[in-house]
């Protein structure tokens, strides 16, 4: 009877104790579980490489052929490349100054200048006109100002009409000493051709030949004044005009 007596009061306690005054049951803990140990990665699995098709039969290289040597026809060779062409440098065209003009005007018509009688006085225009075609005073201008400007064709326009039409009358009186007006040959024809071309030689410098292109230029330049014009000259004077006003005479 005491022993289960005491069994009784055992079993008791262990409710008393799960349950507190309130009626509320206790937390209970559980000991958490250790991870397990990670198992070690597989290795891998070694596959052996695929077998490499290969032809039964491989073609050998041409090797070198042989080749005659003739030793009769031996020569020189050059190593070196040949060396390079070298052009001259090309520069932008200017055109003469004031004293250039002046004298090359009166180198081509044979010694007339651009000029102007003024009573007793005979007055170059190109030293007149100096400064306004550009040459420096150095007071206020230090350099020469050598652009075609449109006030330059002007004058130069103005010049080569006033030298040509003394050119062509100087020619008149004395025709032996002719610059402009040409000369007839034996059976009293002109070469024209061959008169414009000496022409071009000596207001220009250019050499052209008597099929040349440039040559027609200044034919058809002729035919088209001598058609509408009075007589020869006044074809000649405008052709004498026009070599002062080609940029060929004025610059360089």
């Amino acid at each position: 009877m005491n022993r289960t007596l005491i069994a009784m009061l055992a079993a008791g306690a262990l409710v008393a104790c799960g349950e507190d005054d309130a009626g509320t049951k206790t937390p209970t803990f559980s000991v958490p579980e250790a991870p397990e140990t990670p198992s070690e990665p597989e290795a891998p699995v070694e596959r052996p490489d695929p077998p490499v098709e290969r032809p039964d039969e491989v073609a050998p290289r041409p090797g070198p052929s042989a080749m005659d040597v003739d030793g009769e026809n031996v020569g020189q060779a050059e190593l070196a490349p040949p060396a390079p062409v070298r052009y001259p440098t090309s520069r932008a065209r200017r055109r003469m100054n004031v004293d250039q003009l002046d004298a090359a005007f009166r180198r081509t018509s044979g010694g007339i200048g651009w000029t102007e009688q003024r009573g007793n006085n005979t007055i170059n225009l190109f030293e007149e006109l100096s400064a306004t075609l550009g040459k420096p005073d150095y007071i206020q201008i230090t350099s020469e100002s050598l652009e075609p400007s449109a006030l330059f064709q002007k004058f130069l326009d103005d010049a080569g009409r006033k030298v040509c039409a003394e050119i062509v009358e100087r020619d008149r009186r004395s025709p032996a000493d002719a610059v402009l007006l040409p000369d007839a040959g034996p059976d009293g024809e002109v070469d024209i051709d061959g008169h414009l071309r000496h022409l071009v030689l000596r207001w220009h410098g250019r050499d052209l030949a008597l099929d040349s292109p440039d040559l027609m230029h200044w034919r058809w330049l002729y035919d088209s004044v001598d058609f509408v014009g009075k007589d020869d000259a006044t074809a000649w004077e405008a052709v004498c005009a026009t070599l002062y006003t080609h940029p060929d005479f004025y610059s360089y």
